[in-house]
């Protein structure tokens, strides 16, 4: 068998069809591949682990890493095939271990490997570049101690809180801490005297005494316990009494699960993608596609499940900000709202952004590793900071080059937030101003967003250049996104106006007409929804860029406002009680910790679906089943990641939020109708609420 091989992997002299190629003097790996073509069995390895199936394939990684003395390339390039239009493509190469990613162009414009490879010979080859693993990863650096010891620091913190807790409830062990505790305040009393602290320590010493008043545990044991009535997972089942708005906990989590749902389309296309895109996306080749089908749409207009997010937060932050202003006299500090706001988003997005930045990149592994890690640092590691000031979808302007890019929401949010505040005193005070405010933000972004698909002929079609375009001027710049969060705004102050006018769920017409027209209203809601979702079929398959200028104007500018516009009627419906088995679903207290847990699976969902990427051997495969494979598995440890994050610095910093908030003096005891009302996306908590008020 050796001459067979001596034939295969002969010498490299070049290949003419290689654009810019010359003959190039033989290398360290041609020289290496002709000495190990007498070794047949080394040979059969290296050639059963090669990938040789154009335009996709990534050979075998496994197969290669077990072969001694073997190094294993991904090549990219163009091919041409019978001289058509290059298109890229990707082989995995298993070569002998002094050839590298800088040998690609010797390696796919050889005779031999063309022989491997007969389709080669009849492409013109250009774009050469290589990826080897084994020599091209980043290998950790400090930064990776110090997430590390960040997160496993956190991780401690948790255990030795939950045993602390855990042990107070044992009365052996509880004596044994209660030797080392001091004795504290509760919550609500006020600051004691130096003399009452002398006294508190007097009853430490004295056990009797002790065990007539009891211990108050250290806050940042209660806040970092798993276990207690402050515990993180106590305080992520606890069932809060129902409220009209419960139905807004359905739809947070159902738009979370369906964004995860299109992320886990388009985020792995950047790393490992999908073998068979030719089944995907319609050309010449193939018609029969999936781009033009349901399924597709459905994935693809998951990008409305942020603007359910926007119209969410408009309306809570809204809702409550009413209600506090009431409570305090019309007073409010915009600056302090921002501040406690800042704070209470920005610790998790730290700790996501840390082990996103620093960690990920060294757990990757496989034919995709290399892009894995540089789609990460090169990105983080000059914009990071950007994360951190909210400024991300103005520095980079190019949203394509931000750290965390699906993060641009936080970004959006803010300064929507900032606009709230603006806007909920000044309706307060003058209505007709209030809504003028927002009609003319609106009519602005609306006009500006419109401008900019005219000018740059922007289109929803994304398996071309159109979704780079629109991605870079129009996607995620506040100025486009701004009407769906102030629809938000304008639904609370509706609700507002008819609760102050006695009509509540219990006070609403109940005649057949009024129950038969919420019902139509519901129904128009429902398949105008549908109808937002499913329309840009029309522009895919075979019909794709079929929409002139105008069309894609109008959609892109005004199908967000009428997204949030329909979610705005259900929700009012639903708060009216005109929709029971609507919202008995949506307000089900199964969907309540869940909830509590989409900020975090919101931050976490693409590490989950980067990382599959970026560990796979094998470049996926697009079909309806295993979407829903990926899909199911994303959301499942994008949650349960969610979980984690939770117990580690979430919830914990509410707790020390809240204590700090406590000890202000115009801070008083919220209604139980305030509590839990604020979305986890745009989590201002009624206690911030009421501060910023009271500030």
């Amino acid at each position: 068998m050796a001459p067979r091989f001596a034939i295969l992997l002969g010498a490299f002299p070049g290949h003419a069809m290689v654009e810019t190629m010359g003959q190039p003097s033989p290398t360290a790996c041609q020289a290496a591949l002709k000495d190990a073509s007498g070794d047949s069995q080394k040979m059969q390895r290296m050639i059963f682990a090669t990938g040789t199936s154009l335009p996709w394939d990534a050979g075998k990684y496994r197969a290669c890493m077990d072969t001694p003395g073997t190094h294993y390339v991904l090549a990219s390039f163009k091919a041409g095939l019978l001289g058509g239009t290059p298109t890229p493509a990707e082989l995995g190469l298993c070569v002998p271990d002094a050839c590298g990613s800088v040998d690609a162009a010797d390696l796919l414009g050889s005779p031999s490997i063309q022989m491997l490879i007969p389709t080669l010979r009849l492409a013109t080859i250009s774009n050469i570049t290589g990826a080897c693993p084994q020599t091209d990863l980043t290998k950790p650096g400090a930064g990776f101690g110090v997430a590390v010891g960040i997160t496993g620091s956190l991780v401690l913190l948790v255990i030795f809180s939950t045993f602390w807790r855990s042990c107070e409830s044992t009365p052996s062990c509880s004596t044994r801490l209660g030797s080392a505790a001091t004795l504290e305040t509760t919550p609500n009393s006020p600051p004691r005297s130096s003399a009452a602290a002398s006294g508190a320590q007097s009853l430490l010493d004295n056990p009797v005494a002790s065990a007539a008043r009891p211990r108050q545990t250290p806050l940042v044991i209660r806040a970092f316990s798993l276990i207690g009535s402050e515990g993180t997972m106590t305080k992520l089942v606890e069932e809060a009494p129902y409220k009209p708005t419960d139905c807004l906990n359905g739809v947070r989590v159902i738009s979370m699960v369906w964004i995860i749902l299109g992320h886990s389309f388009l985020m792995p296309t950047a790393i490992a993608g999908f073998q068979n895109m030719q089944d995907v996306v319609d050309t010449s080749m193939n018609h029969d596609t999936a781009e033009g089908g349901a399924f597709m749409m459905f994935l693809l207009s998951a990008n409305m499940g942020v603007d359910s997010f926007f119209f969410l937060s408009g309306f809570l932050l809204s809702l409550i900000t009413l209600k506090e202003l009431r409570a305090r006299a019309g007073k409010i500090n915009v600056a302090w709202a921002v501040a406690l706001r800042y704070l209470r988003l920005t610790p998790s997005l730290v700790l996501a952004m840390l082990v996103y930045w620093q960690i990920w990149p060294h757990l990757a592994y496989g034919p995709f590793a290399k892009r894995f890690q540089d789609s990460i640092y090169n990105r983080c590691t000059s914009w990071w900071w950007s994360e951190l000031s909210y400024t991300m979808n103005f520095t980079p302007f190019d949203s394509d080059k931000v750290c965390m890019g699906w993060t641009w929401y936080l970004g959006d949010d803010m300064i929507f937030f900032v606009i709230g505040m603006i806007a909920v005193p000044m309706y307060y005070r003058k209505r007709a101003l209030g809504l003028i405010f927002i009609a003319c933000i609106t009519a602005a972004s609306l006009g500006i967003c419109t401008w900019l698909v005219v000018n740059y002929h922007l289109s929803t079609y994304i398996f071309d250049d159109h979704y780079k375009e629109y991605s870079y001027y129009a996607y995620s710049k506040p100025y486009t996104r701004a009407p769906a969060y102030l629809i938000g705004v304008g639904a609370a102050w509706y609700k507002d106006v008819l609760d102050q006018r006695g009509i509540t769920r219990e006070t609403r017409p109940n005649g057949r007409a009024a129950r038969i027209g919420a019902w139509v209203l519901a129904l128009l809601a429902v398949g105008l929804l549908v109808f937002i979702g499913g329309i840009v079929v029309t522009d895919f398959g075979s019909n794709k860029n079929s929409w002139g200028t105008a069309t894609s104007a109008i959609y892109i500018a005004f199908s967000r406002p009428l997204w949030a516009l329909c979610l705005a009627v259900i929700t009012l419906l639903c708060c009216l009680g005109y929709l029971p088995a609507i919202d008995a679903f949506l307000s089900s207290k199964v969907w309540t910790p869940l909830a509590r847990l989409t900020y975090g699976a919101y931050l976490l969902h693409p590490l989950v679906i980067k990382l599959a990427a970026g560990t796979a051997v094998q470049y996926y495969t697009f079909s309806v089943q295993d979407m829903l494979y990926h899909w199911m598995g994303n959301v499942v440890m994008a949650f349960g990641g969610s979980a984690v994050l939770w117990a580690l610095i979430e919830r914990p910093v509410m707790t020390f939020s809240s204590a700090m908030l406590k000890k202000k003096p115009q801070s008083a005891k919220p209604s139980t109708s305030m509590q839990s009302v604020a979305s986890p996306l745009s989590p201002m908590t009624p206690a911030e609420s009421r501060t910023a008020a009271a500030a």
